[in-house]
């Protein structure tokens, strides 16, 4: 694959984690008032646990990948652990939206990708050099964007 079908690939698949990622809690907006969203919340992890295992076996049907060891003894309980935390999160965003508004929230809440990238550069070591301000000048727009949007919530 040339370098320029690779970069137009990444855009792509960013692109759909975008829509995908963004769409996620778009659902609550049909829900009835009545209704609370925390009602959608098993199923919402329910999804995610059918539909990981589901894209990765494509995945690798697709590119005819030997499906590595999964390791599940020293593994699972990691797993399960971060599932946990990750649905716990979810339950308190469902909380907040309400709360906060879905335009105002859900934009905030997405300042957990920069957790996450602060993870992998502390922890994991994922990335190093010039890409390590790249993402603090990013980490910094999305704190005063998250900012902007809360002031201006308070302001109305």
């Amino acid at each position: 694959m040339s370098a320029e079908s690779k970069w137009l690939t990444g855009i792509a698949l960013a692109a759909t984690v975008g829509l995908a990622g963004g769409s996620t809690l778009a659902p609550l907006n049909y829900v009835p008032k009545e209704e609370s969203g925390l009602a959608f919340l098993p199923a919402f992890g329910v999804g995610a646990m059918i539909a990981s295992p589901l894209v990765c076996l494509i995945w690798f049907g697709y590119h005819g990948f030997v499906i590595p060891p999964l390791f599940l003894r020293e593994t699972l309980w990691a797993g399960i652990l971060s599932g946990t935390l990750w649905n716990l999160s979810n339950f308190c965003a469902l909380i907040s939206i309400p709360a906060l508004s879905y335009s105002i929230a859900y934009p905030m809440l997405q300042c957990a990708l920069f957790v996450a990238g602060l993870w992998g550069i502390f922890v994991f070591k994922e990335i190093t050099g010039y890409a390590v301000l790249v993402f603090f000048v990013a980490g910094f727009i999305l704190i005063c964007g998250a900012v902007c949007l809360a002031l201006s919530e308070a302001s109305l």
